[in-house]
């Protein structure tokens, strides 16, 4: 599995607990003990290390990685979406850019180069980057979700709903971003004033996480406004018994 990168595009869950994460650093280790100059090995741990929340150790490992092969896209990218956590925005924005230079026709560089830019709230310059990775792989779905996203920041929700349905067409294997998905829909349709179509969104929502309180307290925020006042109602004590202090930060 390490001789592999992960998937870049996809969000890194565990369903191993916390053991996997301890057994997979400890064998990256092994391997960078056994071979420093395996600049893969490097990277496979710092993409491990952001993930655990380590970002000094993921910083240092991207930098050895990239002092051995100066050339990784895949370690370009990693190293950008870790200058993107930390706010460390032009930083990351030369990884990017250095990634795309080396390979303008790999829809992976735009896409992550997007992510930047809707991170720092440049909308128009983060939908043409998804716009462009769509264009050179039209079947990924995370291109049209993240569209989605920014183009319901700028108040095109038409164009919004247009990617939200790509994005459920094409995605059919990760459950959790499937669920986003249909949080991040149902802040449209408020917008819209499309309340049922909200209430469902958030509904979808729950059945992947349940006991999600904010979740709970906005359809029933999406059920008031529909006119179904005892679901609102419902939905409103459901939120407070999972959170009593919800209605302070909501």
């Amino acid at each position: 599995m390490l001789d592999e990168p992960p998937a870049e595009d996809q969000p890194q869950t565990n369903p191993s607990g916390d053991g996997y994460w301890d057994e997979t650093l400890l064998l990256l280790t092994q391997r960078i003990e056994q071979d420093p100059t395996n600049a893969a090995s490097w990277s496979h741990r710092g993409v491990l290390l952001k993930h655990l929340g380590d970002y000094k150790g993921a910083a240092r490992d991207f930098k050895e990685s990239l002092r051995l092969d100066p050339n990784s896209l895949y370690t370009l990218r990693w190293r950008g979406d870790l200058y993107t956590k930390m706010g460390q925005h032009s930083e990351a924005m030369a990884m990017y850019n250095k990634a795309i230079a080396l390979a303008p026709e790999d829809a992976k560089g735009y896409f992550r180069r997007g992510e930047g830019y809707h991170e720092q709230e440049l909308y128009d310059e983060a939908i043409a980057d998804f716009t462009r990775a769509i264009d050179l792989d039209p079947a990924q779905p995370l291109p049209y979700l993240s569209r989605a996203e920014s183009r319901d920041e700028i108040k095109d929700y038409d164009g919004a709903l247009s990617d939200f349905e790509t994005f459920f067409r094409l995605e059919r294997e990760c459950d959790e971003l499937i669920a986003e998905a249909h949080a991040l829909r149902a802040h449209t349709y408020m917008e819209l004033e499309m309340y049922q179509e909200a209430v469902a969104d958030f509904s979808a929502k729950l059945e992947f996480t349940p006991h999600d309180a904010e979740i709970i307290l906005m359809r029933g925020r999406a059920y008031l406004r529909a006119g179904n006042r005892e679901k609102a109602l419902e939905d409103r004590a459901s939120a407070l018994a999972i959170d009593p202090n919800i209605l302070k930060v909501s």
